[in-house]
């Protein structure tokens, strides 16, 4: 399956988990596990898969793990929305980073979103 096939796959299952239609722990274990294997194959990764595998892990409650894949991905990648985004997301869930994660939120806004890439569930709200 090409990577923009997974990609895809990944958005369209993350909105069933996110209409209540797919369970999230299954469904989410199941995109990192697919998006690893085939990361494991790639050399140099695939930057758009990257930011989406960052955005698995975040909202998997993995930040530290996100963090650092996005942040790899942000010095390959200085242009790309969903990779500032989702770092920013991570960030507000890792103790000692928060207070950085608005320059990313901000930084974001300065480039096009990529289509087909996940970007991390973020609720304002509940920070």
């Amino acid at each position: 399956m090409p990577d923009e096939d997974l990609r895809r796959q990944i958005i369209s299952k993350t909105n069933l988990v996110f209409a209540g239609k797919a369970d999230f722990r299954e469904t989410y274990g199941e995109l990192i596990e697919l998006t690893e294997k085939r990361l494991e194959g790639q050399r140099p990764a695939s930057m758009e898969l990257l930011v989406s595998y960052g955005a698995l892990l975040s909202d998997y409650g993995r930040h530290p793990d996100a963090l650092e894949i996005l942040r790899r991905v942000v010095l390959r990648s200085p242009t790309f929305y969903q990779a500032y985004y989702n770092l920013a997301v991570a960030m507000m869930n890792v103790d000692g980073h928060r207070p950085r994660a608005r320059e990313y939120f901000e930084k974001a806004l300065e480039f096009r979103r990529a289509e087909f890439v996940l970007e991390a569930y973020f609720d304002p709200q509940a920070h």
